[in-house]
């Protein structure tokens, strides 16, 4: 028993290197050996994919991060809220160069950016977000922000897509 019991805490603690070999003489033991044999070389093979996909799954974020860092554009998701509230769940390092604004800061308050549009392109954008969220279309828009006291313009692409809890997210560059 304790040879059985050193096995299963070895292989609670990540080293899957225990086996039990048969006890001879009783059965009941022999049987319990052999599952928790079983038992450790099962968690290994779990363990040996979880880590493939783990690595996998880091091989695909780092060639998207890179990817996106390409793009001569900020890349973004919008969402709108059933409530009428909305968000930016992610944006690329784009937005500090063509908005000066930090990527972290506009994800947390999605008004900065709005704050930025031109007061005579406003209804427009409202009207425009408005019609592809309801339409779930595709959204092109082109807009003037003032940066800096500066205008500038800005072409944004989007589509839409509804959400099982009701909000309407886009994916979309400008």
């Amino acid at each position: 028993l304790r040879r059985m019991i050193d096995v299963v805490m070895k292989t609670a603690r990540g080293d899957y290197s225990g086996r039990i070999d048969s006890l001879g003489g009783n059965d009941d033991l022999d049987a319990l050996a052999e599952a928790i044999n079983g038992m450790v070389g099962d968690v290994r093979e779990r363990i040996t994919d979880y880590r493939a996909m783990e690595n996998a799954c880091r091989e695909i974020t780092e060639k998207y991060r890179r990817f996106q860092a390409n793009i001569p554009g900020m890349v973004y998701l919008f969402a709108l809220h059933p409530d009428g509230s909305h968000s930016f769940p992610y944006v690329n390092s784009a937005s500090l160069q063509l908005f000066d604004l930090e990527p972290e800061a506009l994800m947390r308050d999605g008004t900065l950016l709005f704050s930025l549009i031109h007061p005579d392109d406003q209804v427009r954008y409202e009207k425009s977000i408005r019609r592809s969220a309801e339409a779930l279309q595709p959204w092109r828009e082109e807009l003037r922000c003032i940066v800096n006291r500066e205008v500038r313009w800005y072409e944004c692409i989007a589509r839409p897509e509804m959400q099982i809890n009701g909000d309407i997210l886009w994916d979309g560059i400008m």
